[in-house]
Parts: C-alpha cells; structure tokens; sequence
C-alpha cells in the first residue's frame, strides 16, 4: 500500500489488517483491494501426463505461475498524515484527525487514534455548532447579513424544551450575528429557526454534498441531514443535533467547500473513482464569500482562539455535540477550518472529549504547528 509518493503508507485503521494464516485482507484498504494486492492470489499449477499404473510423471503440459499483485496508490501526504498522528499523540479521548485538499478533494491525512475502526472517514457522530456553517449558509441565503444585529440570550425555549449556550453565556446588547457566529450561540440559531423552511438545512446541506453517494475508493459515511419533521427538530438541527449526523472527513469536506467556494468529492484511491458525485446545487459567490469573514472572525475574535496566533490566516468553526442520555450530557469535541494561505482544510474530533474551542482547539493547533515546524 502506497501513498501518493510511494512510499509505504503507515496508517493502521486505513490501511487493515491482513490474516497471517492465508494472508487474506481482512479489514480496510487490505479488504478492498485483496484481489489487486495479491494478483488473485492464484497459486502455481501444473497438468502432467503421467503413468496409469505407475502414477510416475512423464510430461508436463501446462503450467499457471502465481499472478504478480500491484501497488495501491493513495493520496495520503506523508508529511501531512504525520503531523496529524503526532497532533492527538497522548491524547485520552478516541480521536480522529481528516485533512484534504480544497482544489481537487484529494484525502491527504486520516488519522485515528486509537486503531481498529476507522473513525476518520466511516464514524457517525452530531456534528454540534460546526454545522453552523450550513445553518449559516441557509440564513445568509435568506437575507442574513453579517452585521444585523442578533441576540444571543442564556436561553431559548421550544415547546417546552430548553436549549442553553455552553456555560450558560450571553452576549451584551448590539452584538451582530458575527458575534454569535464566531462566540458560537446556540440560542440565537434555535430563535432564527422561523426564517427557515422543513427542507432549508437538507437542501442546503446538498451544496455541501450530503446526501449523495461519494466514490472514495474506500468505504465513508457521506452524512445525513434529513428535512425536519417538527419545530423541535429543527431547533435541535440548526445547531448540528437531533438527527443530523456527520463524519469527520464530511465536516472536513464542508470546510473544504468553504474555501474552494465549490463542493469537490473527497477521494483517497483516485485509479479506483469511476464517477465522483457532483452537488445538485452550488453556494452562492456572495454567501462563500461571507462564510469565509465568519470562519475568519471565529479564529481572530471567537471561540477559535486556540489558533490566533498561527500563521497561514486559519479559518475555523467550534463544535461541542451533545450525546447520550447522561445528566449533565456528555459531549464530542469538534473543530473545522482551513488554512488561507494554503490548500488544506481539516477537521478534529475528539470523542466523548469535552468542548470544541478548549480541547479540539489545541489538538488542531498543534496539527497545525506540526506542518510549519
């Protein structure tokens, strides 16, 4: 297995596990690609004429040699995926780190810590406030600006059901929804939900290429946003809960779509994509361009701060999900971004890991600071 230098790929959940007995790929890239690996893994056979009293041979007819396996090219950088490993080195929680390449979608880092399910590109998790950026793209397509004013009390109450911000904070009177974009306001996302239709967030989502079918060269989880079926639902969507469910390497991709302006499939095997799925529908030049100030602002201004201070201009979005049913709930850490300087774009996930800007936000520093040391 070959990354897109050549050189041996060293990432255990990608690449599988083979069976020491038959040498059977058994998991992953080694599963997938078995055939190819192993040339079919015919074994050598040869037909004789032989003696049919004696049983002694006495000519050789045909002979099969064993087929030669070939390599597997994938587009992992090295450098990359190295500097992703070493950024959740000592990590507790079970993390996983995707980076990819904006142009072109091209899978140039996934990491998973520890081994064994290949959380990175196959996981199912709520996204939390890091689908704020689809949620954002639906609001500033509905006349949204960045600069209208925009409450973000302690609070928000939905038939019955309470939302609160993390910690319970508010922001002073005349903040703007760049404030509550970049400080991560869930209250003021649950209150806007009524400029929203049932179907906003789904087709919205489809710009970012959910709900298509991806043709990766390995198995993924594309992501779900379903239309929302009730007023609670759609509350709980906006701010990446409820039913909406993501992958690592689809929050990367949004981020992805963000920079480049255009939803580009990811892939990590491209010999194996025979048709790379196209978005329906594209983001509007006016609403890339503002999602771009807003990731920008979380960074310099916001709950993204953990990266203020690295170079290649990060752009970013927190995101603390919620799942499970313990009191107080438990939660997955997020963070998304890209870098403005450069064509890589990322995603963070800490499992079960605590918030998004306070334990994701260092994780993706260091990933960060491990491509410019």
């Amino acid at each position: 297995m070959l990354d897109s230098n050549g050189d041996p790929l060293r990432a255990d959940s990608l690449v599988g596990t083979v069976d020491p007995v038959s040498g059977k790929g058994v998991s992953g890239l080694e599963a997938r690609y078995d055939a190819m690996l192993s040339g079919g893994r015919k074994a050598a056979k040869t037909l004789v004429v032989a003696d049919r009293q004696s049983g002694r041979a006495l000519r050789s007819l045909t002979a099969t040699a064993p087929a030669e396996g070939r390599a597997v090219h994938t587009t992992i950088d090295p450098r990359i995926q190295k500097a992703a490993a070493d950024a959740v080195t000592g990590v507790d929680e079970n993390a996983a780190v995707v980076a990819i390449d904006p142009r072109n979608g091209r899978i140039l880092a996934a990491v998973n810590r520890p081994g064994g399910l290949n959380r990175a590109l196959e996981g199912r998790y709520p996204p939390g406030s890091t689908f704020k950026v689809v949620t954002t793209a639906a609001l500033l397509k509905s006349g949204i600006r960045p600069s209208d004013p925009a409450a973000c009390p302690k609070f928000a109450g939905v038939n019955g059901q309470r939302f609160e911000n993390q910690g319970q904070f508010e922001l002073p009177t005349g903040s703007t929804f760049t404030d509550v974009f970049a400080q991560s306001c869930n209250t003021y996302f649950v209150n806007a939900r009524s400029r929203l239709s049932g179907t906003d967030l789904r087709d919205t989502a489809c710009a970012f290429g959910i709900g298509g079918s991806w043709d990766v060269g390995t198995t993924t989880y594309d992501g779900s946003v379903p239309a929302t079926t009730s007023d609670n639902d759609k509350a709980a969507a906006t701010i990446g809960q409820a039913r909406v469910q993501t992958s690592p390497l689809v929050m990367a991709s949004i981020a992805a779509t963000v920079k480049n302006g255009t939803f580009q499939q990811p892939m990590l095997v491209p010999d194996a994509v025979k048709k790379k799925f196209s978005a329906p529908t594209a983001l509007d030049a006016e609403v890339t361009r503002r999602l771009q100030e807003l990731m920008r602002a979380t960074v310099t201004s916001g709950s993204a701060h953990a990266l203020k201070d690295l170079p290649g201009r990060p752009h970013a979005k927190t995101g603390t999900a919620e799942f499970g049913t313990a009191t107080p709930p438990r939660t997955h850490a997020w963070m998304i971004g890209y870098q403005g300087d450069s064509d890589l774009a990322w995603a963070v996930l800490l499992e079960d890991g605590g918030s998004g800007g306070a334990d994701a936000g260092p994780v993706a520093a260091r990933f960060l600071r491990n491509l410019t040391g």
